[in-house]
């Protein structure tokens, strides 16, 4: 199990670690289940289980949410160069 935890990075409790030695092997007995499966060629793709979609909206180009650049550089705050945003991560 510490090979396990070396080889994604993680840590695990006593718990973790017995539960996950009763779950791999059932991981591992599935995988050699697919194994087992032939012919793969013959079945088709299965990309939904049902043959529904959601809304689709149509999207039209539009230019008038655009500001101009001189609407820009007359509101924006410049430092070094760049625009500054409004902070959007309150820590």
């Amino acid at each position: 199990m510490s090979y396990l935890e070396r080889l994604v990075l993680v840590k695990f409790s006593d718990d973790e670690r017995r539960r996950l030695e009763k779950e791999i092997p059932k991981i591992l007995d599935f995988f050699r289940a697919l194994d087992e499966v032939r012919e793969l060629d013959s079945y088709e793709p299965l990309f939904y289980v049902h043959d529904i979609s959601g809304p689709m909206r149509e999207d039209e180009p539009s230019t008038s949410d655009l500001v101009s650049r001189e609407d820009l550089e007359r509101n924006a705050v410049v430092e070094g160069g760049y625009v500054k945003a409004p902070r959007t991560v309150v820590e």
